[in-house]
């Protein structure tokens, strides 16, 4: 065979030798290149409290997981403010503040959500108060300007009855230890006062959690339900100038309602280890010193025997 014969056929074999490695190759890479789904979000947490300066873009960080607990990495997020007049937030989680006051701030993905209030100051800086300075703190009531606890229940009102034709006050069929109606007459109502008239409750989604099998409504105030399952209940709340009420409609004899939870926006998914409103905690750090006598409510009870009947000191 000549030599150029030779050539031909071998420049013949290494090209389909390197058409089939080509090929491989492809192959392997393809492979290579295939991406696992996406974890899916199951939950989502926000911080119960941020605050913000107006003017200021200010970010709210988010944790996102999945049902193993791992942190999911650049999930598919959606946000929205309870009062977008407060502060806005765009769809990467940064609030823009816009006038003082608060709001809550909603993030939700495949179907679950969490929430937390954001605090918006005006312009004028806070002065520094003294930490040798000492305060007095309002006593504990539905109509107190302070809201000490994360559950607006632990400073309401207490169950009043209110009758269809309007009636207030008759009894209740039966009460159980805990002060809640353990039955209602036909057409009776339980009510509870959690704000009052110009007691500066803040604008918001509130969450409202109960044990036991009834129907929970808010009578008398202006809010609106914005989702509801067994035994939740979140409303939103822009108008501030009435007050705030919520009432059991209906409750079972075998498993009444009991243990409501009237939780100040945010604190949700913290109520049950932090009992106390993180606004409240806020107002009091710069201080050193706390009254709490009206707490105690110590000078609404007196001795009927006065001061003359103490023991002396010897």
């Amino acid at each position: 065979m000549t030599l150029f014969p030779r050539l031909t056929i071998l420049l013949a074999i290494l090209s389909l030798c390197g058409c089939g490695g080509g090929h491989d190759d492809a192959a392997k890479s393809s492979a290579s290149g295939a991406s696992a789904p996406p974890a899916k979000v199951t939950s989502l947490s926000l911080p119960p409290m941020t605050a913000a300066a107006i003017g200021a873009a200010t970010p709210i960080p988010v944790q996102a997981k999945d049902s193993s607990g791992a942190t999911v990495a650049s999930p598919a997020l959606v946000w929205e403010s309870a009062d977008a007049t407060v502060a806005s937030v765009d769809a990467a989680g940064v609030v823009k503040p816009l006038r003082a006051g608060f709001t809550t701030i909603k993030v939700s993905a495949n179907g679950v959500s969490a929430s937390g209030t954001v605090s918006v100051r005006g312009t004028t800086p806070i002065p520094v108060r003294s930490r040798h300075v000492g305060m007095n703190l309002a006593g504990i009531a539905y109509y107190s300007t302070e809201f000490p606890f994360a559950d607006m229940m632990k400073s309401g009102m207490g169950w009043v009855s209110r009758e269809d034709d309007g009636t207030w006050g008759r009894p209740f069929p039966a009460l159980a230890a805990d002060g809640y109606p353990a039955a209602l007459a036909s057409g009776q109502h339980a009510l509870n006062a959690v704000a009052w008239d110009g007691s500066h409750f803040v604008p918001g989604r509130y969450v409202v959690l109960w044990d036991g099998d009834g129907s929970i409504s808010f009578p008398l105030s202006n809010v609106k339900v914005a989702e509801s399952s067994s035994n939740r209940i979140a409303i939103d709340v822009v108008d501030t100038s009435g007050s705030l009420w919520v009432a059991i409609d209906r409750t079972s004899a075998s498993n009444p309602v009991r243990n409501l939870r009237f939780l100040w926006p945010g604190t949700e998914a913290t109520s049950t280890t932090q009992p106390f409103n993180p606004v409240f905690l806020a107002k009091v750090a710069p201080f050193s010193l706390l009254r709490f006598m009206d707490w105690g409510a110590t000078t609404a009870h007196r001795s009927s025997s006065g001061r003359s009947a103490r023991t002396s000191p010897t």
